[in-house]
C-alpha cells in the first residue's frame, strides 16, 4: 500500500530502511480520479506516528526438534485395557 509521511515518523523510516518493521498510526486519504464515467479511488496511508520494532522471528528462537511428552506407563496400561474390552454391554451402550 503507498504511503507517506513527514516529520519524525519520515525520519525514523527513512534511517531505518527498506524492509523496515514497526507500529504506523494514521489515517487513509482517498484520492478519487475521475476517468469520464469511472471514478477511481486511490487510497494512500499518511503516517503521523510510527515506532519501530524487531521482526517477531529475531525475537523467539524457535526450536527445531520439539520435544513430545512421553505418555506415562500407567496411561498405556489404560488405554491398552480399554482397547482389548471384551464386555459388549459396556462397547453397545452410547458414552453419554
Amino acid at each position: 500500500m503507498p504511503f507517506r509521511s513527514k516529520g519524525a515518523p519520515a525520519v525514523v523510516i527513512n534511517e531505518q530502511g527498506e524492509g523496515v518493521h514497526g507500529t504506523a498510526e494514521g489515517y487513509l486519504d482517498l484520492l478519487v480520479d475521475n476517468r469520464g464515467d469511472y471514478k477511481e479511488k486511490i487510497a494512500t496511508f499518511v503516517i503521523r506516528n510510527f515506532m519501530s520494532a524487531q521482526p517477531i522471528n529475531e525475537l523467539t528462537q524457535v526450536s527445531k526438534t520439539p520435544d513430545s511428552p512421553e505418555t506415562p506407563d500407567f496411561a498405556k496400561e489404560l488405554l491398552e485395557d480399554n482397547v482389548t474390552s471384551t464386555d459388549e454391554d459396556l462397547d453397545q451402550e452410547p458414552p453419554f
